[in-house]
């Protein structure tokens, strides 16, 4: 009964070493090529002011947003909202 003990706390710990030592990958895009246009153009998005986000093609710019949001967390992204 101990080495049952034992052993589950062995695999348990090793579950929690192999699972936490992951690194994450930053990810903005399920299309490969947009997903790295995010990435090495991470200096310029975060520069970008709404009038250059607004001219990205649409493929680009919901990544670019997600890069900046959610990435960097330096920018907060206004909402014109009428009231009713």
């Amino acid at each position: 009964m101990k080495n049952l003990k034992l052993s589950i706390l062995i695999i348990a710990l090793v579950a929690i070493v192999v699972t936490g030592c992951k690194k994450a990958e930053d990810v903005y895009s399920c299309d490969p090529k947009i997903n790295e246009w995010v990435k090495s153009n991470s200096k310029s998005i975060e520069k970008m002011n709404r009038q250059d986000l607004l001219e990205l093609e649409d493929d680009y710019r919901a990544p670019a947003l997600h890069m900046d949001v959610v990435g960097f967390g330096k920018k907060t992204v206004q909402r014109n909202v009428t009231p009713e």
